[in-house]
């Protein structure tokens, strides 16, 4: 029945088109008022962008700490160390920081990187969190280039400067400088450390450090500048764990791009795609890498070693010796490597070939010891006159206070040349004596480990690294090796690790062509 209320019960009342104009109208203004919102947002973001940053437990912690010099530690491409260092400075800058009372503007400042290709993002990181209006030359900054003034730096309104370098400069470049602060992203060498040190004493200036321990050589020093009481410099870290991605006062980790949690199966995932080895550096910023099991995982006998060799016509080749001194039976060890540059289809380091082995018997005198380097020598047609790069552990002393050291040893090795062939001896020249592995600072366990990471390096790519099927103890020690520093196989490693000592540290080299035989006489 027509207008009964049964009849209109349930029922929806058609939309006129009034009530359409007045619903989009309100749609209208409603995504108006957010977009507004958002740009305020956006607009407060640029005025202070520090502020409204989501500071991990690390980050936050290296903010508070009062500490002159400081450094954040912490894994590769994940933890945020350089933005939170560069806040640091841009806040010291302006002469406000959320948590410390700092020097009053103008300050002048140094942020130093590896390389210039590596500054460059740092720079437009630097610009990034920049508060809108407080650099005088913004316009001076090329994102392809970073700053292009001549002297590659950032000059607030406020008189403060902010000079980017890098640690390929020579030392002397520091030299005369008077700082309030220097940053470096990524650990330097020693002697530029210092050199910036000296540069902030007079001001009573702070060093900032933000890095990852590798590729930058042994970094004992500088872990033993951490662990003196008090500590040199403050050393901020913790191995990554989930709880690392809460932001302070937050209780979800933060998220990839495509929405992934970084919780503990990303960590787990992030572990399991890694290097064993390097993990322990890589994910987790500690100072050294750590064995789980077998060093040398990358080697395969079926890939690296070979039953032949020849020098190619136009390869660089070095020859190159190392010995680790032993007073026992099988504990003096040499190995004979070539190494070359590598072409550019074949990656980035040396291409090492190890040739020859040489284990000492029964006879430990330092004369049996020379006899046998030298035949190691002639089973490929060489002689110490072609040895490009020579070098020896410390001297060893045994029980009866018999030692065996690297002057011992080539004085030997001269005398056997002179039985040989007189005025033989001639051959050993200032090129080819022995140097001595482990002088110096940060030539310690940070370099055994450079060594076990080069080598690994080495054999992940295709023809960088092989071994004659005849070093057999040297094969033996690659397969079976697990860091541990009694293991019996761990001599011959030193002695190879010791062979290949400038390639690992860029040392010099010398353009040399050896004539090999196809395999050994």
């Amino acid at each position: 029945m027509t207008g009964s209320p049964e009849a209109t019960v349930g029922a929806t009342a058609a939309p006129t088109p009034s009530g359409d104009r007045a619903h989009v109208a309100a749609t209208i203004a409603a995504v108006d008022a957010s977009v507004r919102a958002v740009e305020r947002l956006q607009a407060k973001v640029r005025r202070r962008p520090g502020q409204y940053i989501r500071w991990l437990p690390r980050q936050d912690r290296f903010l508070r700490d009062t500490s002159r010099r400081k450094l954040i530690r912490a894994g590769n491409q994940h933890s945020g160390k350089t933005t939170v260092a560069l806040y640091e400075v841009i806040c010291r800058c302006l002469g406000r920081h959320p948590y410390l009372s700092v020097r009053p503007p103008p300050i002048r400042c140094w942020v130093v990187c590896a390389r210039v290709d590596q500054s460059i993002p740092i720079q437009q990181k630097f610009v990034d969190l920049l508060p809108e209006g407080v650099l005088d030359n913004l316009d001076r900054f090329d994102p392809g280039a970073g700053f292009r003034n001549e002297a590659r730096e950032a000059v607030f309104k406020n008189g403060s400067r902010v000079k980017f370098m890098t640690t390929g400069q020579d030392p002397i470049a520091f030299a005369g400088a008077t700082l309030d602060l220097v940053l470096f992203d990524e650990p330097p060498p020693m002697r530029v450390f210092h050199e910036a040190n000296k540069r902030l004493m007079r001001r009573a200036g702070v060093m900032l450090m933000s890095l990852t321990p590798i590729n930058a050589g042994p970094m004992d020093w500088l872990q033993a500048l951490t662990e003196k009481s008090p500590p040199v410099i403050k050393d901020i870290w913790e191995p990554l764990r989930p709880e690392s991605f809460i932001p302070v006062g937050a209780f979800e980790p933060l998220r990839l791009d495509d929405g992934t949690p970084l919780d503990a199966e990303f960590v787990k995932r992030l572990e399991d795609e890694g290097d064993p080895y390097e993990n322990p550096v890589v994910i987790h910023g500690e100072w050294n890498p750590r064995t789980t099991g077998q060093v040398f995982a990358q080697f395969t006998p079926a890939e690296h070693v070979i039953g032949a060799f020849s020098a190619q016509p136009g390869e660089d080749w070095r020859v190159c010796v190392g010995v680790d001194h032993g007073e026992l039976v099988g504990k003096e060890c040499a190995v004979l490597a070539l190494t070359r540059r590598a072409r550019a289809e074949e990656g980035e380091g040396d291409v090492v070939i190890v040739l020859g082995e040489y284990v000492g018997g029964t006879d430990l005198t330092v004369e049996a010891d020379a006899e046998g380097i030298l035949s190691m020598l002639s089973r490929w047609g060489l002689d110490w006159g072609n040895v490009d790069s020579a070098w020896g552990d410390k001297t060893t002393t045994d029980s009866t206070f018999r030692s065996k050291g690297n002057t011992d040893l080539i004085a030997a090795i001269r005398k056997a040349l002179e039985r040989k062939k007189r005025g033989a001896g001639r051959l050993v020249t200032k090129r080819n004596e022995f140097q001595q592995v482990k002088t110096g600072e940060g030539r310690a366990q940070g370099s055994v480990n450079l060594g076990y990471k080069y080598l690994n390096q080495r054999m992940l790519r295709r023809g960088q690294f092989a071994v004659h099927e005849s070093c057999r103890a040297l094969i033996k020690a690659l397969q079976e090796f697990d860091g541990h520093p009694k293991h019996p196989a761990k001599d011959i490693l030193d002695a190879l690790r010791y062979a290949i000592n400038d390639s690992v540290f860029e040392g010099r080299r010398v353009a040399y062509v050896p004539r090999l035989d196809a395999a050994p006489r």
